[in-house]
């Protein structure tokens, strides 16, 4: 086994190729990462707290207002009803809050994961080359025919550009250091690699590449 670097390694045994790609050699970041998730899901209870009183309100509002209703009570009316149409604002800004937390809950939650218990693995075995990203065993395996595969390159990311930084940032899973060309598509990986890592990785994985 050849092992590169903390994070990325190497066996080549048996004509089997593989490659893994830890996710991180920083426990302290995951933990921190863990820590922000926790206060960030504490952040949603509340959103989604108030949500649910701000529905109260409404039916409480619904209800005088049908009350107002049989008494034919017009002031009272259009005092309610500028209470209802607020609250109806309050419910949508409350919901579009939700919707901006529950996306970044999503992609923060798959990230830890991913960081706590996932690896990346690219393997050659039998004529067929495998890829995967799993969490804890669990993950979809890609299939390719590794004579089909053309073009592999390291990716050179201008770390200038902030949608790039964003990409190889701690709490996305992103910023893929490799990639080959399979028919009309583009497949990348190696994940927020380091530039002697990816030099490696290429240089084995061409050389395994040849023999198809």
């Amino acid at each position: 086994m050849q092992v590169i670097s903390e994070r990325v390694s190497i066996l080549n045994k048996d004509n089997v190729f593989s490659l893994v790609v830890l996710p991180t050699d920083k426990k302290w970041k995951v933990n921190l990462l863990f820590v922000w998730l926790m206060l960030w899901t504490i952040s949603g209870v509340i959103y989604i707290s108030m949500y649910m009183n701000a529905s109260n309100e409404g039916a409480f509002y619904r209800y005088q207002y049908d009350l107002a209703y049989k008494k034919n009570d017009r002031k009272l009316l259009i005092d309610i009803q500028k209470g209802i149409d607020q609250n109806q604002k309050k419910r949508l800004f409350i919901m579009g809050v939700i919707a901006f937390w529950a996306y970044f809950e999503y992609k923060v939650g798959k990230t830890f994961l991913f960081r706590k218990f996932g690896k990346e693995k690219l393997w050659i075995k039998n004529g067929k080359l495998f890829y995967q990203r799993e969490i804890n065993k669990w993950g979809k395996v890609k299939q390719y025919d590794p004579a089909l595969v053309n073009d592999l390159e390291i990716l050179k990311p201008n770390r200038g550009d902030f949608f790039v930084q964003m990409q190889e940032s701690f709490w996305v899973i992103g910023g893929e250091r490799l990639m080959f060309k399979y028919a009309a598509k583009y497949v990348r990986f190696g994940l927020q690699l380091e530039d002697k890592e990816a030099e490696r990785v290429f240089k084995e994985l061409k050389n395994e590449l040849k023999k198809y």
